[in-house]
């Protein structure tokens, strides 16, 4: 996971960069990384730290109340507060204002669902997918896009259209296949120091 987040914070920076430096406004908000309670939300969460170490202003916002967080997700939240006690952290639960949170970002980081998902998102995830997709950032998927299944290529209603994608290891099978060209965007492979 550790080399996974070097990879995508490469990728992150490559993107802010080619984007130019965001527009100057009173809120100063930077890259706004949506986190699942699962192995992907883990994914961002490490993200959010390598953002740090680089300078890079980044915002979590938990899609799940922090106390249902399990495995890497829960790990490397904790991981994140030890390193930086001060990172911003926004909860949907907790009642944020999803729109508000997403206005005005250079860049928005999808860590909500990976490779483990099939079939629909529930309704809660879907509507926070759907306020992404039409924020007017781009949007950097990590592994996959959410609500597009890895294995099939299959993308649900509302599923993330990422400008880019960053995959870990190798490509996945539905990056390329039925759908999941039109969700991807460029598709980036970060290794991970494992063989494929």
């Amino acid at each position: 996971m550790e080399n996974a987040a070097v990879g995508a914070v490469r990728v992150t920076r490559d993107m802010l960069s080619a984007s130019g430096p965001a527009k100057p406004d009173a809120s100063g908000k930077g890259v706004l990384i949506v986190v699942g309670g699962g192995n992907n939300g883990g994914d961002g969460l490490a993200v959010a730290r390598g953002l740090g170490k680089c300078g890079v202003k980044a915002e979590v916002l938990l899609v799940k109340e922090e106390e249902k967080l399990r495995g890497d997700a829960a790990t490397n939240l904790r991981f994140l507060r030890d390193e930086n006690p001060a990172a911003p952290f926004h909860s949907l639960p907790a009642g944020a204002d999803l729109n508000a949170l997403l206005a005005d970002r250079p860049l928005v980081i999808d860590a909500i669902l990976g490779t483990g998902f099939h079939g629909r998102l529930s309704p809660e995830v879907a509507a926070i997918v759907q306020a992404m997709n039409r924020c007017g950032a781009a949007i950097l998927a990590l592994d996959i896009p959410s609500g597009l299944d890895s294995d099939s290529g299959k993308a649900t209603d509302g599923a993330i259209r990422a400008a880019r994608t960053v995959t870990f290891a190798a490509v996945k099978r539905g990056l390329v296949t039925e759908d999941g060209p039109r969700y991807t965007g460029e598709v980036c492979v970060a290794g991970i120091g494992t063989p494929v």
